[in-house]
């Protein structure tokens, strides 16, 4: 077989399987998704994801924000590679995806991994 052909073809299959490292599943979870700021003030468990709908109410700092879900409120980090490309005040509904970020010596607060404007 040609050199140039043999390159060509594990380039090829290099590339069209590397594409797959990076999938991750989406579908129906065993472990639910915590939707409401309650559950998680009440009891908080470390690593829990969540989705909740509300707004941004403050912004703390740079990357710190509260959130309000219209009944209770939680300080929430977002990255800001991670705000959408559109303003965001608080009158603006959001959906954010994330994690409980909860220790002995911290306050417990959002990790969010996804914002969207709704």
């Amino acid at each position: 077989m040609n050199p140039t052909l043999s390159a060509f073809l594990a380039a090829s299959t290099i590339a069209l399987t590397t594409g797959n490292a990076f999938a991750e599943y989406t579908g129906p979870s065993s472990t639910p998704r915590i939707n409401d700021v309650a559950t998680i003030i009440e009891s908080p468990v470390d690593d829990s994801q969540v989705e909740l709908t509300g707004y941004l109410t403050n912004k703390i700092d740079d990357e710190t924000y509260t959130f309000s879900d219209g009944k209770d409120s939680i300080q929430v980090e977002i990255e800001s590679r991670d705000m959408p490309q559109v303003q965001i005040n608080e009158k603006t509904k959001v959906k954010i995806l994330g994690e409980v970020e909860s220790g002995a010596f911290e306050t417990t607060e959002i990790e969010v991994e996804k914002i969207t404007v709704i």
